[in-house]
This record gives C-alpha cells, structure tokens and sequence, in this order.
C-alpha cells in the first residue's frame, strides 16, 4: 500500500493519504508517484484524497492554493508476513518514532480501538505493536528526514517574517505556476 503525507499551507498534516487524479471513476486506480501528483495538481487545480485512517473513507477535493507540500510515496507494510523486527514492545515504538511523545500515545490509540485485528496484542504485562500499524497510524518513523526526491513542494512562503506569521500576512509563491505537466507521451 502506498501512500502520501500532504501539508496544508496552515501547517496541517494528512496521512495516510490516497490521492486521485478525478473523483469521476470509483475504481479508479491512485496516483503512486510524485509527477502524476504534479500533473493532476496543474490539470485539476488540485488533488482528491481519500484518507484511508477514516471509518468511511470518502473522496474529498484539496485545492493547490491549500496544498504545502506532498511527501511520498510511502509502503505501509502488511501483516501477512511479519518478522520479529517488525514487532516492538510500546516503549521502543516511542523511542523510534519521533512523531510519539510518549508510551501514553499509543496506549490512547489502543483503547480507541484504533488498530486493526493483529496489528497489536498484550502478552502478559507487556504491549506488543506491529511496525505496519505504527506506520499506519502515525506516519513513517523519519518523515521528516525524507530524501528531497520523495518531497513535491507546491507552495512556500516568500520571505517569511515572525511577525508576517504570527498576523497570517504571509504571502505564499506557487512553485507550480508557470510548469507544465511532464509529457509522458514523448
């Protein structure tokens, strides 16, 4: 399964995100690499995303001027053949990830009923999460260490000043305008 971490222009952060060219076909297949995103960006003014966390997942519309930036693609393993490294106990989960703040985090996200069947068991006193669901639910553990190839920056701030900031005067560059969609034909 790939997916996409998109940042809104406000700071917000999506995962785990399908991305779709149209909401037109409903087995439409997703986008699964950064130049079709790019495409469907400059063609459709924007993305349709399907956030695959969501009880009822349902296509919805972003628009480029929203868009920061889109890291991706990212594999979120399966659990059909798990190996001993891609199972931790929540305390090493919260030391690799630094999205976790805390063991507390994930325990939260148990009792929320957030993982699927066997992505987490309790084996005696201890807590046992697969890599797969760690991934799933809070994004991979090095995001925002990406390698720049896997980052699509849309827009970025035009000389942002902390006071320029703080009152939300930031004026935004598109870093698409003006670009073509890459020509797959020839």
């Amino acid at each position: 399964m790939k997916r996409f971490i998109l940042f809104t222009k406000t700071g917000g952060e999506k995962w785990p995100l399908q991305l779709f060219p149209s909401e037109t076909e409903a087995l439409e297949q997703p986008l699964e690499d950064l130049n079709d995103v790019k495409d469907a960006i400059i063609k459709n003014g924007g993305l349709y995303y399907v956030n695959t966390n969501k009880q009822t997942p349902a296509k919805q519309f972003i628009y480029r001027s929203q868009i920061g930036a889109i890291y991706g693609p990212y594999t979120i393993p399966g659990n059909d053949s798990l190996t001993l490294d891609q199972v931790m106990s929540l305390n090493e989960a919260a030391a690799r990830w630094k999205s976790i703040r805390s063991v507390d985090t994930i325990r939260k996200a148990i009792l929320a009923n957030r993982f699927y069947e066997g992505e987490v068991r309790k084996s005696e006193s201890v807590w046992l999460v697969t890599y797969g669901a760690l991934v799933r639910l809070f994004g991979p553990e090095d995001h925002m260490e990406t390698d720049e190839a896997l980052i699509l920056k849309v827009q970025e701030p035009k000389d942002p000043k902390f006071e320029e900031i703080k009152k939300g005067k930031v004026e935004w560059v598109d870093l698409l305008e003006n670009k073509e969609a890459s020509n797959k034909d020839g």
